[in-house]
């Protein structure tokens, strides 16, 4: 239960859209409409399904969140319009966000299996490790969030939980990417 609340508060945190760009209307970004999205965000991946899915089309605003009763990973997915400045407010916002952690924050740049650009962030909050992408796709910002309860608190990340989140993220990214051009 603590763990979906710590999600849920990282996400609600991470996608207020106060300070969104308004350049236009927020349901169509680059010629794409919100709901064009909607097929990349997948019913299951990496052996969790989709719990929920909410599209908020007058904000600019797909949210979703994946999990299986087996797995002790909980995934969210943020798709919402870039901030002002573009990406680089996006990541500042989760990066600001995560450094609340339990131990220091890492940082890393790596890149989808498709090669799209992300920089991924990871700490840990009691027994939980997070790790959050945040790519730029078609103009709108995107985060992924992976939280895996690793069942002990930590000094320092476990390089395998982190680099599968990023692989996880990395196919969620492709995913939702390529849903807009069918």
């Amino acid at each position: 239960m603590t763990r979906v609340l710590l999600a849920a508060a990282m996400a609600a945190a991470l996608g207020t859209p106060a300070a969104a760009q308004t350049d236009g209307p927020p349901n169509v970004v680059q010629g794409h409409p919100t709901n064009a999205f909607l097929p990349g965000f997948p019913e299951e991946i990496d052996g969790l399904t989709r719990a929920s899915i909410q599209s908020k089309p007058q904000e600019g605003r797909i949210a979703a969140t994946y999990h299986h009763p087996d797995d002790s990973r909980n995934v969210q997915v943020l798709l919402y319009r870039l901030y002002e400045g573009g990406i680089a407010g996006n990541v500042e916002r989760a990066a600001a966000y995560m450094a609340d952690g339990d131990i220091p924050m890492t940082r890393a740049t790596v890149r989808s299996p498709a090669g799209t650009g992300m920089e991924c962030m990871g700490t840990q909050v009691k027994d939980v490790t997070y790790a959050l992408c945040v790519a730029e796709v078609r103009g709108r910002a995107l985060n992924v969030q992976v939280g895996e309860v690793t069942g002990q608190e930590v000094t320092e990340l476990d390089p395998a939980v982190v680099g599968g989140a990023h692989a996880l993220a990395g196919e969620i990214v492709d995913s939702i990417a390529a849903a807009p051009e069918g």
